[in-house]
């Protein structure tokens, strides 16, 4: 299962990691998943559940810790 780390902040430019969710979301095809793990503080989980029903996406809380939130994505 591919992971997405939204935690890490590159040097120099880079996108919001809203952006970065976005375009994960947009490739899944059916039935397939993807682990995220991001900062609520950074991206809401609120804004996750939103961006993943649009795409039909159902997300599922795995662990949160703090601000760090693990979620898994799975296409329906």
């Amino acid at each position: 299962m591919e992971e997405l780390n939204l935690l890490r902040k590159e040097k120099g430019c880079r996108e919001h990691p809203v952006m970065d969710l976005t375009k994960a979301l947009g490739k899944l095809k059916s039935k397939d998943k993807i682990k995220i793990v991001f900062n609520a503080n950074d991206i809401p989980l609120e804004v996750v559940n939103a961006l993943a029903r649009i795409r039909n996406v159902k997300v599922t809380i795995l662990e949160r810790k703090g601000n760090v939130v693990v979620v898994l994505a799975e296409k329906i």
